[in-house]
């Protein structure tokens, strides 16, 4: 066997050990941050397990300059012209006091029960136990147009 190959089965070996299997990561809710842009849904995230703890909450701790510029932009170049701050945007974290997770995004977000819905889906969140509130710090260009 070559190098490469016994450093191969070592990397596995380990990463194997530290796995969690696709049905309990499926299973469990996520703490991140998204964008929405048109319709489609722009999200990142952890298990709430492996969410960093901050005060009284667990949350991830990327930036949305740092997703927006890493993946967003990526993977559609057209949208470059856009800062983070332009498109309506949120973050879901997790209340450890109240145990609910809170999905806090720009009004234009809130406002649409489909988003809403997709948000909960696709990062696992128990429907009954989420709240979801604005906040001035999310808002996208629109909004502050509007003002």
């Amino acid at each position: 066997m070559s190098r490469a190959t016994d450093l191969h089965k070592i990397i596995t070996s380990i990463q194997d050990r530290h796995k969690v299997s696709e049905s309990e990561e499926s299973k469990s809710p996520y703490v991140g941050l998204f964008y929405v842009i048109g319709k489609k849904l722009y999200w990142d995230g952890v298990p709430i397990s492996d969410g960093e703890t901050s005060q009284y909450f667990k949350i991830f701790p990327k930036m949305h300059p740092t997703f927006w510029k890493n993946t967003v932009i990526k993977g559609n170049p057209e949208l470059k012209t856009f800062d983070a701050y332009y498109f309506p945007r949120g973050r879901v974290v997790y209340d450890t006091n109240s145990g609910k997770y809170e999905i806090v995004a720009d009004r234009c977000i809130i406002g649409n029960d489909e988003m809403i819905s997709q948000i909960i889906s696709e990062m696992k969140l128990p429907r009954n136990n989420a709240h979801i509130s604005g906040d001035i710090h999310y808002e996208c260009s629109r909004c502050k147009e509007e003002k």
